[in-house]
């Protein structure tokens, strides 16, 4: 009886060993430091990972299979890989991150293979034009060399290390592949910039088909961001029909319906389809105003087969409609055929429109083919908040309406005139109009000041179209070279180098050094032809700074708000 009773126990010890076994190699423990802060934000995935009073960290994930994790620390964002019974530390202390422990090596690797990316990827940034600009065969040897660096590294890992998981070995080379799939994609429109939007590059028709050729029936590929990016600039290049072997930006069309026939129209796997349909709504839900998706609204639900999906549509399509309740009200301003444009308007507190407020009026950026009134809501806000009668405005755009830059242009004259014409009912002084916009915005806003015959634009108003005062943020001022497509008028009539005059009104105007989208150049010729002139105007540009402003010193948004700030007093716009 005690033989079998040590026989009973034994076998209870090697399942409750076998069990805890089982349990241990499925887990993986996450550790390390941060860096000496205890709130740095440390998470991984959606999970956050507390630490303690130095910094420190631990956290155990239940793991059942090899994964990528996104690990971000601050603003610092970076994507690990851990296996079942890992022990993996993480060194934030100095620049790099540092990994020790089990799953080090490919951890080091991975930081190490993204920081290679990221050199060649900045390589064609600088080099844009002198690789781009490349005819076809010189070109692919150009993506091969840098591709080559990229393999070689990999297989010399690989050969070092040869137990490393598939799971990484297949993502990697994905993520490889559809990198420069990418850059192939992009180089008929890169080519047609770089040679002045008169060259095509010498590819067959089909190009890009044959790039993307067997891209779309494997659903495991969704798992790469590179793969989603590869796919969502190939339906980009699908949306725009026979300009697909130019350069997409200032290409006409109704794109946003068009992207989402492309979606329903590619010969996918299902759970592709429905991936980009998702994403279809998850993208333009915040670049366009939420009318812009009636048309793939409508069909979506028949198209798309996974129900969590479908919710998400119907949850971000309602984002679309509620967001608006911020205004005060909205209302017609401009109706052309079937299209209406509308002024969203936002009253300061106690509003009595007996009162004469001056009108603040925001025009957003988006290169005059996206964007939204929505974008300017927080900054209506808080000029309402100042004692001025605050209003953003839809205007056409060239991906919703197949319009150049001279409707826009027609569009933000209109408006101007329609606040002068009803003033009365708004409560607003119609000799104070101020005009503030943002890049695309910005040149439309600055345009309206510098046209003499709105009625040419086809305004029919006898209300002056003329801001009485100017805040610009990253403007175009050339557009010559940017409205080239199908247009029948000279766009020196809408490009403010060419309508620079002693007759404007006072203006602010700020610019980033390293915009790449307006180049600073662009913005010092504008500034040296207004020195010329006997116009009112401030200026400050901004170091390190791109068209967003970001990249710029943590000061700059106080200088900005400071100057404007000082600027709106001086001119009597002041708080009241």
């Amino acid at each position: 009886m005690g033989k079998i009773f040590r026989i009973f126990n034994l076998c209870i010890a090697v399942v409750i060993s076998t069990v805890a076994f089982g349990q241990y190699t499925n887990r993986a423990v996450l550790s390390g430091n941060s860096g000496g802060s205890p709130d740095k934000g440390i998470r991984l995935g959606k999970t956050n990972i507390a630490t303690d009073s130095v910094g420190r960290f631990s956290h155990t994930i239940n793991l059942h299979a090899p994964s990528f994790f996104n690990f971000s620390l601050g603003g610092k964002k970076i994507e690990i890989f851990l296996s079942p019974g890992d022990s993996l530390s993480a060194d934030f202390k100095s620049k790099a991150i540092i990994f020790n422990g089990g799953g080090a090596p490919i951890n080091n690797f991975l930081q190490e293979h993204k920081g290679l990316a990221k050199r060649n990827s900045r390589f064609l940034d600088t080099y844009n034009k002198q690789v781009f600009g490349l005819e076809f065969s010189d070109f692919k040897q150009k993506m091969d060399s840098l591709k080559t660096t990229e393999i070689s590294s990999f297989d010399e890992f690989i050969e070092k290390h040869p137990k490393t998981s598939s799971t990484f070995i297949d993502r990697l080379k994905i993520d490889i592949d559809y990198r420069y799939r990418r850059y192939y994609l992009l180089y008929p429109l890169n080519y047609h910039r770089h040679h002045g939007y008169k060259e095509i590059a010498n590819v067959t028709l089909d190009y890009h088909d044959r790039i993307m050729q067997g891209c779309s029936d494997k659903p495991e590929l969704l798992s790469s961001a590179n793969y989603i990016q590869c796919m969502n600039k190939y339906l980009d290049i699908l949306s725009v029909g026979k300009y697909k072997l130019q350069n997409l930006q200032p290409a006409l069309g109704k794109r946003i319906n068009a992207r989402y026939d492309a979606i329903i129209n590619l010969q996918a796997d299902q759970k592709i389809q429905d991936y980009f349909i998702g994403e279809h709504f998850n993208n333009h839900i915040w670049i366009y105003r939420v009318e812009a998706l009636d048309y793939s609204y409508s069909k979506y639900e028949k198209d798309c087969k996974d129900t969590t999906i479908k919710k998400r549509i119907q949850n971000l399509y309602q984002i679309g409609i509620d967001r608006r309740k911020a205004a005060h009200e909205i209302t017609l301003y401009r109706k052309i055929g079937a299209i209406e444009l509308k002024a969203h308007i936002f009253y300061p507190e106690n509003f009595d429109k007996s009162n004469k407020y001056p009108a603040h009026l925001f025009f957003h950026g988006g290169s005059w083919a996206f964007g939204m009134p929505e974008w300017s809501y927080d900054a209506c806000k808080k000029a309402a908040s100042e004692g001025r009668v605050s209003i953003a405005f839809d205007y056409r755009l060239r991906h919703l309406h197949s319009t150049g830059i001279r409707a826009p242009v027609s569009d933000v004259l209109t408006a101007i005139a329609w606040v002068r014409e009803n003033a009365t009912n708004f409560g607003i002084d119609p000799s104070k109009i101020l005009a503030e916009g943002f890049s695309s915005g910005g040149h439309l806003a600055l345009t309206a000041a510098m046209i003499k015959n709105p009625k040419e634009f086809g305004v029919d108003s006898e209300f002056s179209s003329k801001p009485n005062l100017l805040i610009l943020g990253s403007t175009p001022y050339d557009v010559t070279f940017r409205d080239v497509y199908d247009i029948e008028y000279d766009p020196k009539q809408i490009s403010p180098l060419d309508l620079v005059d002693d007759q404007l009104p006072p203006m602010l105007i700020f610019h980033g050094e390293e915009d790449t989208l307006v180049s600073f150049k662009e913005f010092q010729k504008f500034i040296e032809k207004m020195k010329t002139t006997d116009n009112e105007f401030v200026y400050r540009s901004f170091q390190n700074a791109n068209h967003f402003y970001s990249g710029g010193s943590k000061e700059d948004p106080q200088i900005r708000e400071g100057m404007k700030k000082k600027f709106l007093a001086e001119q009597g716009y002041g708080n009241k």
